[in-house]
């Protein structure tokens, strides 16, 4: 028996300690003011851009750019509501309203249909009502010809606070021209951008109080002390408030996906205070009550350190992904998980030292700490049957590990937004009313810029926009033809005056023509025109490969027109590369995360067949989870690309603490009775731990949006699998001959015993 730490500690070592303590308190409670601004800049920083859900740094990210450079700013809001129609004065006014409504306003242009009908019916068009109507069918005018809308394009200050700038349409809709907001339909990159940041906030408020609330208070049912929930809300406090301010002070920005980072801190840090608790709790048996927190990170410092580093690495694999929100939330929630690693070791200890739970539950911890019928049970009952329990685990293995092979990605407006969410009944009403909303952006290069090339390449313009509107799921197009005078059928003479009168008002033509954003010229001296093809916003499939499809209609018709090339661009390119991505990134930062992490296990186990083993029932729940998800044609999203890391990371915490145990107590006993003891010290934090993260989580599957929903659901899902892995799998590998891996004789420490 050892009982160094409680023979030897004097009481100048009590006195050195305590004065510690208190100076680590101390130190703590001065970071607060910083702390505190920290969050709070954090939490005004919060933005969402829908473009910045598009990945970064590719082609087609370069191509988009280019498109804005030469034709502008092309985030649009569309405004309608039942009503309408081509003739109605209020959409003009509330055009105007809104352009004069504050300075600077929230928009730079507003556009209605009646005002681009006006332009096509005036001089030098003078096109009937009927054909005006027909150019703009499906873009401002509805397939009833009746039904318009109001298109707004957002100025700088507009993209920096959406959410006001969606605001001030509702506001003064109602103020100014009548319409109640729950009249009103609304659709676009802006709307998108400021659904997302009320959600984001709704989520940073409300659910991460309610899952803070609930971790807390399922952590005090179990562990009965006032005193330690206390410390562990402290530290809670500290660990959140730290991870917050350090986004904050680095230049970093909060939006929908960093929301989770405070909550996910929150049960991390509460996770490691269960652990070293349970530390302290198997000290007070054997030392002082003095020693006892500092004989617990004695104890649990190595599996705690570990268990951190192995979450961070789940987490910063998450960097590889060309998603800059879901980068961004990997580096910011492993540097976070990392400052939890402080507070576990040093301000939980400390606070144990100046402030111990009473003497009474400190007995009553001795008392409770006997042998556990349950345990012993399932102890007997794993040993006596790991050859079938290894086996039922390989056999759902398999069977779920094909369903990997039928997974499926998707960006689609649907899968980041419920069936019954306002945003997607307005985008409904819209595209059956109005007109499709996902934009796909064709631009057509002639080398020659000369007014007389002008005709001839509008006519291949018009060519080729009529050869897009056939395709079956381009439901309108919108081009420099629209605006252009029909073409002819007259021959001989009449043709000829025609085109001399038409050459003579190219100028203008194309002036107006650049002013709508239609035609540019390019640094390299070329015509560009654009046109704009639009597609359902709703569709599963409106970022599959309808681009490839269009080249393949489109480039050979290009390659015979003299000095003509075309570039295929816009947002719908980016979803379809952001959608190819998806499983790319899960598949990278998976294998980075299961890599990095057998390296770690390697290095503590010393011996790479145990770390290879020890991996074992932490892939089986990325395996099983994802595995279903395939089964059951489940789409991946970038919500859930997020989890298989994170969850593996964390699923690691209980194998570190289970085999640390084992280890200890193998040196001096047979390995049956070290796996009883490493389950009864182990086994009740696992599973508090366990249900604190999943309850903590499964509280943002009340979110909106759809992501974080489904990022909730399967980190709780792979959380319960990992924890029957580990109670269960792992047990059962250590009762056989695999056991003989783990029992280190030359490393590990015979634990001390009351």
């Amino acid at each position: 028996m050892h009982n160094s730490d409680s023979q030897s500690a004097t009481p100048s070592v009590h006195l050195l300690r305590s004065v510690g303590s208190w100076a680590i308190l101390v130190a703590a409670f001065a970071t607060s003011p910083w702390l505190y601004l920290g969050t709070l800049g954090a939490i005004r920083s919060n933005t969402n851009d829908p473009r910045q859900w598009l990945p970064r740094g590719f082609q087609e990210a370069v191509t988009y750019q280019w498109l804005q450079d030469h034709f502008g700013n092309d985030e649009m809001t569309v405004v309608s509501w039942p009503g309408c129609v081509l003739g109605d004065p209020r959409a003009g006014q509330l055009a105007e309203a809104l352009l004069r409504e504050s300075e600077p306003s929230y928009f730079e242009r507003a556009t209605t249909g009646d005002q681009l009908l006006q332009k096509l019916r005036a001089p030098p068009l003078d096109l009937s009502r009927n054909e005006a109507i027909r150019r703009l069918s499906g873009v401002m005018v509805g397939p009833d010809g009746k039904t318009t809308c109001l298109v707004l394009t957002v100025s700088e200050r507009g993209k920096q606070n959406r959410a006001a700038a969606v605001a001030q349409i509702l506001e003064t809709a109602q103020q100014q021209v009548g319409i109640p907001p729950d009249q009103l339909r609304l659709g676009g990159a802006t709307v998108d951008g400021a659904t997302i940041d009320i959600e984001s906030r709704r989520m940073l408020v409300e659910l991460s109080c309610v899952s803070g609330a609930i971790a807390l208070l399922i952590t005090w049912s179990q562990l009965r002390s006032v005193r330690m929930a206390v410390l562990i809300l402290i530290n809670n406090a500290f660990c959140t408030t730290g991870s917050l301010a350090f986004l904050y002070y680095t230049g970093g920005h909060m939006n929908l996906t960093m929301t989770m980072l405070p909550a996910l801190v929150s049960v991390l840090s509460m996770s490691g205070a269960i652990h070293i608790i349970n530390y302290y709790r198997a000290a007070l048996l054997t030392t002082s009550d003095q020693s006892a927190p500092w004989r617990a990170v004695r104890d649990g410092w190595q599996p705690c350190t570990l268990s951190s580093l192995t979450t961070a690495i789940g987490l910063s694999s998450l960097a590889v992904s060309n998603i800059v929100p879901v980068k961004m939330f990997g580096i910011y929630s492993a540097a976070g998980v990392l400052l939890t690693l402080l507070g576990v070791l040093v301000l939980i200890p400390a606070g144990l030292t100046v402030w111990p739970p009473s003497a009474s539950r400190r007995n009553r911890h001795r008392e409770r700490a006997g042998d556990s019928w349950l345990v012993n049970t399932w102890a007997e009952w794993v040993w006596n049957k790991p050859a079938w329990i290894i086996m039922t685990f390989i056999v759902g293995l398999g069977l779920t590990a094909y369903g990997l092979t039928r997974l499926h990605s998707t960006v689609s407006l649907y899968y980041r937004f419920g069936a019954a969410s306002r945003i997607l009944q307005d985008y409904g009403w819209l595209e059956q009313n109005v007109g499709p909303l996902s934009p796909l952006e064709l631009v057509i290069h002639f080398n020659d810029v000369s007014e007389d090339s002008l005709w001839s390449q509008l006519d291949h313009v018009r060519s080729i926009e009529q050869v897009v509107r056939r395709h079956g799921r381009v439901g309108a197009t919108l081009s420099a033809s629209s605006f252009a005078p029909p073409q002819s059928r007259s021959t001989g003479m009449q043709r000829v005056i025609r085109q001399a009168v038409l050459r003579r008002s190219a100028g203008e033509l194309e002036q107006r023509m650049q002013a709508a954003g239609l035609v540019a010229h390019s640094a390299d001296s070329q015509r560009l025109w654009r046109i704009s093809v639009r597609t359902s916003a709703l569709s599963y499939t409106s970022s599959d490969r309808l681009t490839e499809e269009l080249k393949v209609e489109l480039d050979p018709i290009i390659e015979n027109v003299p000095g003509a090339t075309i570039t295929y661009t816009g947002v719908l390119p980016l979803m379809y590369r952001a959608q190819r991505s998806l499983l790319s990134d899960l598949t990278t930062s998976f294998m980075m995360a299961f890599a990095l992490i057998s390296l770690v296990m390697m290095f503590y186990l010393r011996s790479i067949a145990a770390g290879l083993v020890a991996m074992l029932p932490n892939i089986i729940p990325v395996v099983m989870v994802f595995g279903f998800m395939g089964w059951l044609d489940i789409w991946i999203e970038i919500g859930t690309i997020m989890t298989a890391s994170v969850a593996m990371g964390i699923a690691v915490d209980d194998t570190l603490h289970l085999l640390t145990w084992y280890r200890r107590v193998a040196v001096s006993t047979t390995a049956r009775e070290a796996v009883r003891r490493a389950l009864a010290h182990c086994a009740k934090a696992m599973v508090l731990t366990t249900l604190t993260c999943s309850c903590a989580m499964l509280v943002f599957s009340y979110s909106s949006f759809m992501p974080i929903r489904r990022f909730a659901w399967l980190m709780a899902a792979q959380l319960f699998v990992g924890l029957v892995g580990d109670l269960v799998l792992l047990p059962a590998l250590l009762s056989t001959r695999l056991g003989k891996l783990f029992q280190s004789r030359s490393t590990a420490r015979e634990p001390d015993e009351p």
